[in-house]
């Protein structure tokens, strides 16, 4: 592998991991396990340890949600419409091997007070992600485009820890159910 590849797989791996098991039950062990590279090749890319890393692969899973809001949205006729594919995506990207996997940005978040950066970059994930909604939300004429984002963001991640907890998407069909009301 070259660099750029050991690099991604290092941010690859661990933020599966961290949504298997959350940031306090991965160790630097694990990670490298996952990806077969050497110690060197951890901090070569990632100077500051498991905190570095865990802010790479946050930041790169947030992308990748990020381009799920994009092109749940795009071209959708009503906010409804683009919440429901939002809410689809989401749900097919929880699921991993038979399993529901968590949020990538909710271990991150819960580190807390002993790793105050990482929660912050965790929560200046989902502030993009209510952005991108908002600005969605405006573009097909609500009323009020940063609640309808924060309504959504929440319900999201709400139906999401619940799929976990039960290990099952039903929790996201409700939410999809709810969006799909008339108001």
């Amino acid at each position: 592998m070259d660099e750029s590849k050991n690099r991604h797989a290092l941010i690859r791996a661990t933020s599966a991991l961290f949504r298997r098991r959350g940031y306090a039950g991965v160790g630097l062990s694990e990670i490298l396990a996952e990806t077969g590279l050497p110690k060197g090749s951890l901090y070569y890319h990632f100077p500051g340890g498991k905190e570095q890393l865990a802010a790479e692969a946050t930041r790169w899973a947030g992308r990748k949600v990020a381009e799920l809001i994009d092109v749940s949205f795009d071209g959708a006729a009503s906010f409804a419409a683009g919440s429901v594919a939002l809410c689809r995506a989401i749900a097919n990207l929880s699921r991993e091997d038979g399993r529901i996997m968590g949020c990538p940005v909710l271990s991150i978040i819960q580190a807390g007070d002993e790793k105050p950066d990482l929660r912050r970059i965790g929560a200046d994930v989902l502030n993009d992600w209510t952005s991108r909604i908002a600005a969605q939300a405006a573009r097909l004429g609500r009323d009020d485009p940063q609640a309808d984002a924060e309504r959504l963001v929440i319900g999201l991640q709400g139906a999401w820890v619940v799929s976990l907890a039960r290990q099952d998407v039903t929790p996201f069909e409700t939410l999809e159910r709810g969006m799909l009301q008339p108001v």
